[in-house]
């Protein structure tokens, strides 16, 4: 929309999301991009509302003593909405995510332990996988809140040996321009280094080997050893499989993702594989005789598989999740059917950026256990 006006505002936090907020003169929330909490700021006002108003800065009054500098050029251009963070100082970043999860938990279940933030996750270079956009020779990210990309020269949280690969992506996308117009490219680094676009890069990793680690290591701590049937929904390609395959767990795994599908049974034969689209069909998951429930889904959670799993005889579940908003959700659901949040622990696993990782337990209610003993679940 265009600017209507520029007013002075104090940003006192982040909001649920990118922006940061603060309050006009008259009340109104404000929804500053590119601010950071503890900034006095010049706002030039996009929109306007009843209730709030939206905007960017303009000018820099007085600092934050959290911000800080940033040599992103794509940042200081304004091309590119990936990192709406980076200006935020990294301990004001982990405080504004601990305190998020913390938060929307204990409204979930005043019981729950939300254990320290994880950090080990390095503030750049971190990112071994990412999807680029392609148009007309331009290859890159899309702008914030746009379909239109800008065209990428490096990103300080690639891993680097994407950055280096760039050219020869770019030939790629080039390639594929002339037979589709437009598209988007899948990268990956896998364990040996080599840089992959598309084909296997297409299959769900984590965005960061030490993300990876630190959420398979806080699954395994989770999960009961003594815990032998174990059922994964949204499976992937096996990260949390094989490792519990390793430590003697039997497994019955879904996933609807034909690619992950088929790597998943070469890496675990074991396993009891079945590909379904658990949105669509989350009733034909057979959870019968499992002790533990483990759920790994995307951005959208996994509302509908939350009265199977309830009604399931597992005394445990562990919820890995990468949005709070469709965790607490679901959580609801859980503790309104007989299970108790017993903790949490986030992850910082995407520095520069809102987003935040984070590992549920929930184990059953006494009460509840009596009650699925008695068939009076439903």
């Amino acid at each position: 929309m265009k600017a209507v006006n520029r007013i002075e505002v104090i940003i006192t936090a982040y909001g649920r999301g990118p922006d940061a907020v603060g309050r006009a003169n008259d009340g109104r929330v404000v929804f500053v991009r590119g601010a950071v909490p503890g900034d006095t700021v010049r706002v030039l006002i996009s929109e306007e509302h009843n209730s709030f108003l939206r905007g960017k800065v303009d000018t820099i009054i007085k600092p934050s003593p959290d911000r800080r500098e940033t040599s992103c050029i794509h940042h200081t251009r304004d091309a590119c909405g990936g990192c709406p963070w980076i200006a935020t100082s990294q301990p004001r970043q982990q405080r504004e995510k601990f305190e998020a999860v913390h938060r929307e938990i204990k409204r979930v279940d005043q019981r729950a332990q939300i254990r320290p933030i994880r950090t080990e996750v390095p503030e750049w270079g971190y990112r071994r996988r990412t999807r680029l956009g392609y148009r007309h020779g331009v290859l890159g990210f899309r702008r914030r809140q746009e379909r239109k990309i800008f065209n990428l020269e490096t990103c300080l949280v690639l891993d680097p040996r994407i950055n280096s690969a760039l050219p020869a992506i770019r030939l790629e996308a080039n390639k594929r321009a002339l037979l589709h117009g437009s598209g988007n490219l899948d990268v990956v680094v896998d364990d040996h280094g080599r840089v992959h676009i598309g084909g296997v890069a297409r299959i769900f990793r984590q965005p960061s080997a030490t993300t990876e680690t630190l959420l398979t290591k806080l699954v395994l701590e989770a999960i009961p050893s003594n815990d032998i049937h174990v059922a994964e929904l949204f499976s992937g390609a096996g990260t949390f499989t094989e490792p519990l395959i390793q430590r003697g767990h039997i497994l019955r795994a879904w996933e609807v993702d034909e690619h992950s599908v088929r790597q998943l049974k070469m890496r675990c034969p074991s396993a009891d594989v079945e590909r379904l689209d658990l949105f669509r069909h989350p009733a034909r998951v057979n959870l019968q005789g499992v002790d533990s429930v483990l759920l790994d889904p995307p951005r959208a959670g996994a509302k509908d598989c939350m009265i199977p799993i309830a009604k399931s005889s597992a005394s445990s579940i562990v919820y890995v999740s990468c949005d709070l908003a469709t965790l607490c959700r679901d959580l609801r659901i859980l503790t309104a059917h007989g299970f108790k949040v017993d903790y949490a622990v986030p992850v910082d696993a995407f520095p520069q950026t809102p987003h935040i990782e984070t590992v549920v337990k929930l184990v059953r209610s006494t009460a509840r256990q009596v009650h699925v003993q008695e068939g009076k679940l439903g």
